[in-house]
């Protein structure tokens, strides 16, 4: 009935892998619109000691049956922290890069739950782990991240749709917005004086580059603008607070220091002047010059850009009017 449909094969499920091959073929087969993904789950966890380990089944079976698995999950990842959750991530996403697809994360866990522990053995993280865990999803170059539902057990499985939890999802929608994601990739390399999980670097080589900084360490790091001569505005996105910073402009060409301008969690976006994303075109609509006006509705606002939309007003306020139809 739906051309949408995402199916997932093999969630907390103990079946072998040719039963879940077997079911992503049969979805495949009905239609060109639905699609499988596989969760990176069968063995369980506490059977494969070594998350990065090419040789496990678990591991290669979506890469490289990339005919039936047109997305990929990367979920039970969610359970290891700090540092270890980013390089796993880049790992299986360069291991993918044969056959590039999508990597979800379907499940971003707030507990922690290490790769080759049982899930008894799991236990609670700070909330500022729980939230960082999406972040490094992010600008490890995953292709989308949700917070595990939110309950009172102990530990809590997620954020889900907490307050806190919808702060974030606020935020890292500001930050895709103002930072084009899907043409960049992971990049620690362009970072310096770095101590581990301090900050994460996403790289469009000499167009635009974003940190995030966990609060973890000095909350300074240099970001080598070698490769990226000229003049770049630079945005401070406070996390906690869902606000921009003033934009302000440095020189490239060399190395920049970045210090985040209060402890906590941040993102700093540099976009170099001549490759800044042009602002929305103003609505459609009569544009009357001039000073002459034409009585319209009474949702007139200030439009900027030289242009006003009025309220109730016989005359336009700075000499050229636009109204809405």
């Amino acid at each position: 009935r739906f051309d949408n449909v995402l199916y997932l094969v093999g969630n907390e499920t103990f079946f072998s892998i040719a039963v879940g091959n077997y079911w992503a073929n049969y979805i495949n087969s009905r239609t060109t619109h639905l699609v499988a993904e596989s969760r990176f789950y069968r063995p369980p966890m506490y059977l494969s000691k070594n998350f990065q380990n090419a040789s496990a089944p678990s591991v290669i079976n979506a890469i490289n049956n990339f005919q039936i698995f047109k997305y990929l999950d990367l979920s039970q990842n969610g359970g290891n922290f700090g540092q270890l959750h980013y390089d796993n991530l880049v790992w299986y996403r360069n291991l993918a890069l044969s056959n590039p697809r999508p990597i979800n994360h379907t499940k971003t866990y707030c507990f922690n739950w290490p790769t080759g522990t049982q899930f008894n053995q799991r236990f609670a993280a700070p909330d500022n782990e729980c939230t960082a865990k999406g972040w490094r999803t992010i600008f490890g170059g995953a292709a989308s991240i949700r917070f595990h539902r939110f309950n009172a057990r102990t530990p809590k499985p997620g954020l889900g749709l907490t307050t806190l939890g919808q702060t974030h999802i606020k935020s890292m929608r500001m930050f895709v917005d103002n930072f084009k994601v899907y043409n960049s990739t992971p990049n620690n390399n362009v970072l310096s004086n770095r101590t581990a999980d301090e900050a994460y670097a996403m790289v469009n080589t000499g167009t635009q580059y974003a940190v995030f900084f966990t609060g973890k360490g000095n909350r300074t790091v240099s970001l080598n603008l070698s490769a990226a001569p000229g003049i770049f505005t630079m945005r401070w996105l406070n996390i906690s607070n869902k606000t921009w910073q003033a934009s302000t402009t440095v020189n490239g060409g060399s190395s920049l220091t970045l210090r985040t301008p209060n402890t906590g969690q941040w993102v700093v976006v540099l976009t170099r002047l001549g490759n800044t994303p042009p602002p929305p075109p103003p609505p459609t609509g009569n544009i009357l010059t001039n000073g002459n006006f034409e009585q319209g509705p009474a949702d007139w606002t200030n439009f900027g850009d030289n242009r006003t939309l009025l309220a109730n007003s016989s005359q336009c306020r700075r000499g050229s009017c636009l109204r809405l139809d």
